[in-house]
């Protein structure tokens, strides 16, 4: 019981830096390429869900694409990439 008592004392410490080390290294480059690009992404990502919100399975493909303007969106082929990756099946 000690030990597990250690551990998770052990895990929030952890947590704690790791969630510092977050807010530090986004206020020292407020400005710079990484925020800037995180920026970006949460615009491609919103632009992509509004434009295909209300959409379900029964959905056509035409319809998709009508609403993404005849292209397949940055964000969403980056959202399709991570899911792969996140799943383990992205080749490599």
């Amino acid at each position: 019981m000690e030990l597990e008592e250690i551990r998770l004392a052990e895990r929030e410490i952890t947590e704690t830096l790791i969630g510092n080390y977050r807010t530090v290294l986004k206020d020292i480059d407020a400005d710079g390429p990484a925020q800037l690009a995180l920026a970006k992404a949460v615009e491609m990502t919103a632009e992509t869900r509004t434009a295909l919100e209300g959409l379900d399975e029964e959905a056509s493909a035409d319809e998709a694409v009508r609403r993404l303007g005849g292209k397949v969106s940055p964000a969403l082929l980056a959202f399709v990439k991570a899911l792969v990756v996140q799943a383990g099946a992205w080749p490599r």
